[in-house]
């Protein structure tokens, strides 16, 4: 995917979230244990902002968030600030660099349309959740974000490796998606994750569509739900997903 089409995603999630929420700010968001409607779509605008001044100033190092909303403006709000997230992602050059999470420094923009794409997809689920009309990432889009999680996976494990923290993340997890040709197998252990194409040999499968694929390793899906399919040692799985990310 480039960065035409994530900020495509971004555009119609994050006005979606907006929509499905927008007239029920006090529901739970289950899929988000303590926060409500309100504090769901808080988050994603000050999200939006943070990452809209990160690019347009090219920072440098890591940036404060933003303020909440003044009171009762949360709706132009959160709408002001995806647009300018929009704008300033869609005039950014390939060969600008701003700092990000995963590099600790500055380095190429094209990370933020994607990972705004599926932090805004995830959300718009839970918005949707929330108010008991959910509908599944597309496809596409799903299969990238799963193929996205597995890169900060790694990332997590260097993290918690570098604390000593030890996660017992071993054994092989095979990930297939039963509405994409996605199929491949992790190899975990302490030294990081090697991937391969295929689950034939996997300790571990999970299939699923890619949405459910993507909500699973998210935390928005449980292994006993009917729409994943886990077959040979769970707890191989189980591991995978407790790691801390949301």
């Amino acid at each position: 995917m480039d960065s035409s089409a994530y900020l495509e995603h971004v555009s119609a999630d994050g006005r979606r979230a907006l929509s499905a929420g927008g007239a029920q700010l006090d529901r739970p968001v289950p899929s988000c244990p303590g926060w409500t409607v309100s504090d769901l779509l808080v988050h994603l605008g000050r999200v939006h902002r943070w990452v809209e001044h990160i690019v347009r100033t090219r920072a440098t190092e890591r940036q404060p968030f933003p303020e909440r909303p003044p009171e009762g403006a949360l709706a132009h709000w959160y709408e002001e600030g995806l647009q300018r997230l929009l704008d300033t992602l869609a005039a950014a050059d390939a060969h600008d660099t701003a700092w990000n999470w995963m590099a600790r420094a500055p380095a190429p923009v094209g990370f933020w349309p994607r990972r705004m794409a599926h932090e805004t997809a995830v959300h718009r689920w839970d918005a949707e959740k929330a108010v008991g009309e959910e509908q599944p990432i597309d496809a596409v889009l799903a299969t990238d974000g799963v193929d996205e999680y597995i890169g900060i996976m790694a990332f997590i494990l260097r993290e918690e490796r570098e604390e000593e923290v030890n996660l017992q993340l071993h054994g092989t997890l095979g990930l297939r998606s039963t509405d994409t040709d996605f199929a491949r197998t992790l190899t975990m252990s302490d030294a990081g994750i090697e991937q391969s194409d295929g689950t034939a040999d996997a300790n571990c499968t999970v299939r699923a569509t890619a949405s459910d694929l993507l909500l699973w390793m998210c935390g928005r899906r449980a292994m006993d739900e009917a729409t994943l399919s886990v077959e040979g040692d769970r707890s191989v799985a189980e591991r995978l997903a407790a790691l801390p990310f949301e």
